[in-house]
């Protein structure tokens, strides 16, 4: 029998069966439905290693608090954390395994690329949410359930900063939500070619320079005629949207399949409404466009439940949206705060008046909170 590579906490050797991966300071082990990382320790590491490896871990358990405050605003396009010990992360089990490993052996459709393009999208704009940067983000360090929804796990490298911090002007040594979404092009031009795509923020420093830097775009592989190219492009080019605008770019995509048949109701329902719910009472806090952003959450649901209830899919509609999301009450405010805003810039000649009304209406989203 081969030695084991890994010890664990109890200086017992992990085996090889136990093992789903590793990286520079944890290794993770099945244990029944979780997944449990723990500091890396090889029978040759010496103390030094294991503590700077604990330290890393400990690091890592922060940002799983400051991302899971409560059940509640569990961010569902982050793997899932059970529970957090001294030096013990205990995660949810995803049986599909890793994103590089799956590619490896997978071609999936373009609805379901389409399909996890949304959801690493909408996750990374709700850990920003958070004030936390990933700096780390690749198909290695995506998620596949078994249902194949993703999810990102590895925050070994992420930057906690201070709640409200602006993110759109950060700048941690490099690294910023730019940054941030920069990988995560890398990640659609992997997912979409097969080819794994170098986004190098440190290829070209000198010895002892730590900051990150925007990889040169010859550096780059060529988008030319590529699916989605255009949005890839961006991120090369360092002219990248936010991620809030990535997620509606691949929202329009979602009630779609690969031959261009819309979703039924019920389909589009469970796989959109309830992560478009999520996702708008993140942006809603977002106060740098805090004003326009929750007239047009409120108007947005509004203007879902009238077409619901219009095509006949369900006669009370608010009930059935409500089921959906299970938030009734933040719902029925929406609704009819929605109505009063989408009447009064109709009256006054279009839909562009949402964007100069004074505050007065009664719609800001600190008086709701």
């Amino acid at each position: 029998m081969a030695s084991s590579l890994f010890i664990d906490l109890h200086g017992q050797p992990i085996a090889e069966s136990e093992t789903l991966g590793y990286g520079r300071s944890g290794v993770v082990m099945r244990r029944g439905n979780s997944a449990i990382k723990i500091p890396l320790r090889h029978p040759w590491s010496t103390d030094a290693d294991v503590q700077l490896n604990t330290e890393v871990v400990q690091h890592e358990q922060e940002v799983y608090r400051r991302l899971t405050s409560s059940e509640k605003e569990q961010i569902d396009g982050v793997v899932s954390c059970i529970e957090l010990c001294t030096n013990t992360t205990r995660l949810a089990f995803m049986e599909n395994g890793d994103l590089r490993t799956y590619l490896e052996k997978n071609k999936p459709s373009r609805s379901i690329q389409v399909a996890w393009f949304y959801q690493m999208a909408r996750a990374l704009a709700q850990v920003h949410n958070k004030c936390v940067l990933v700096a780390d983000i690749a198909t290695r360090n995506f998620l596949l359930d078994s249902d194949l929804s993703i999810r990102l796990c590895d925050f070994s490298e992420a930057s906690v900063l201070p709640l409200g911090t602006a993110m759109e002007l950060v700048d941690d040594a490099g690294y910023s939500i730019q940054t941030d979404i920069g990988q995560l092009g890398a990640v659609m031009y992997e997912v979409i070619t097969g080819q794994k795509c170098e986004f190098d923020l440190f290829q070209n420093n000198s010895p002892d320079d730590g900051q990150a830097h925007w990889p040169q775009r010859a550096s780059l592989p060529s988008t030319d005629g590529l699916w989605l190219g255009s949005i890839i492009e961006k991120y090369h080019a360092a002219r990248s949207d936010s991620p809030i605008v990535l997620f509606l770019v691949f929202q329009r995509h979602l009630p779609y399949e690969d031959e261009g048949t819309p979703l039924s109701p019920r389909q589009s329902s469970n796989n959109v409404l309830t992560m478009s719910f999520s996702f708008l009472s993140s942006i809603e806090r977002v106060v740098i466009v805090e004003r326009v952003c929750s007239r047009l959450c409120y108007v947005a649901f509004c203007l879902m439940k009238d077409c619901v209830q219009r095509d006949g899919f369900c006669y009370d509609s608010i009930l059935f949206l409500s089921d959906e999301i299970r938030q009734s009450e933040k719902l029925c405010f929406w609704v009819g705060r929605g109505d009063r805003l989408w009447r009064i810039p109709m009256d006054l000649g279009g839909p562009g008046i949402l964007f100069f009304l004074s505050e007065d209406v009664g719609e800001n989203v600190y008086a709701m909170l």
